[in-house]
Protein backbone atom coordinates (compact mmCIF):
# COMPACT_ATOMS: atom_id res chain seq x y z
CA UNK A 1 0.00 0.00 0.00
CA UNK A 2 1.28 3.43 -0.92
CA UNK A 3 -0.07 6.44 0.97
CA UNK A 4 -0.27 9.65 -1.09
CA UNK A 5 -0.36 12.62 1.27
CA UNK A 6 -0.51 15.31 -1.42
CA UNK A 7 -4.21 15.69 -2.29
CA UNK A 8 -3.44 17.24 -5.66
CA UNK A 9 -1.21 14.34 -6.65
CA UNK A 10 -3.70 11.77 -5.37
CA UNK A 11 -6.48 13.37 -7.42
CA UNK A 12 -4.28 13.56 -10.53
CA UNK A 13 -3.34 9.88 -10.15
CA UNK A 14 -7.03 9.01 -10.24
CA UNK A 15 -7.15 10.65 -13.67
CA UNK A 16 -4.96 7.86 -15.05
CA UNK A 17 -6.23 4.46 -16.14
CA UNK A 18 -5.70 1.79 -13.50
CA UNK A 19 -2.90 0.08 -15.48
CA UNK A 20 -1.09 3.35 -16.18
CA UNK A 21 -1.44 4.37 -12.52
CA UNK A 22 -0.02 1.01 -11.37
CA UNK A 23 2.91 1.26 -13.78
CA UNK A 24 3.67 4.83 -12.76
CA UNK A 25 3.47 4.06 -9.04
CA UNK A 26 5.63 0.93 -9.30
CA UNK A 27 8.27 2.94 -11.10
CA UNK A 28 8.13 6.16 -9.10
CA UNK A 29 7.37 4.97 -5.57
CA UNK A 30 8.72 1.41 -5.56
CA UNK A 31 11.70 2.27 -7.79
CA UNK A 32 11.04 -0.71 -10.09
CA UNK A 33 12.63 -0.76 -13.53
CA UNK A 34 10.57 -1.11 -16.69
CA UNK A 35 11.91 -4.64 -17.01
CA UNK A 36 10.81 -5.55 -13.47
CA UNK A 37 7.36 -4.02 -14.02
CA UNK A 38 7.00 -5.80 -17.37
CA UNK A 39 7.78 -9.14 -15.77
CA UNK A 40 5.41 -8.49 -12.86
CA UNK A 41 2.55 -7.34 -15.14
CA UNK A 42 3.29 -9.85 -17.93
CA UNK A 43 3.78 -7.10 -20.54
CA UNK A 44 6.48 -6.17 -23.01
CA UNK A 45 9.10 -3.85 -21.52
CA UNK A 46 8.53 -1.36 -24.35
CA UNK A 47 4.80 -1.26 -23.53
CA UNK A 48 5.60 -0.48 -19.91
CA UNK A 49 7.99 2.28 -20.98
CA UNK A 50 5.44 3.84 -23.33
CA UNK A 51 2.63 3.70 -20.76
CA UNK A 52 4.87 5.11 -18.01
CA UNK A 53 5.90 8.07 -20.17
CA UNK A 54 2.28 8.70 -21.19
CA UNK A 55 1.21 8.58 -17.53
CA UNK A 56 3.93 11.06 -16.55
CA UNK A 57 2.85 13.53 -19.26
CA UNK A 58 -0.82 13.24 -18.29
CA UNK A 59 -0.04 13.67 -14.58
CA UNK A 60 1.98 16.76 -15.36
CA UNK A 61 -0.96 18.21 -17.30
CA UNK A 62 -3.49 17.27 -14.61
CA UNK A 63 -1.36 19.02 -11.99
CA UNK A 64 -1.21 22.23 -14.01
CA UNK A 65 2.11 21.85 -15.81
CA UNK A 66 2.67 21.63 -19.51
CA UNK A 67 3.33 18.28 -21.14
CA UNK A 68 6.76 17.75 -22.72
CA UNK A 69 6.63 17.16 -26.44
Amino acid sequence: MILIEDDRLAEALLGLSQKDREIFMMHWFLRMTDEQIAKYMDMARRTVNTRRQKAYRLLKELMGGEADD
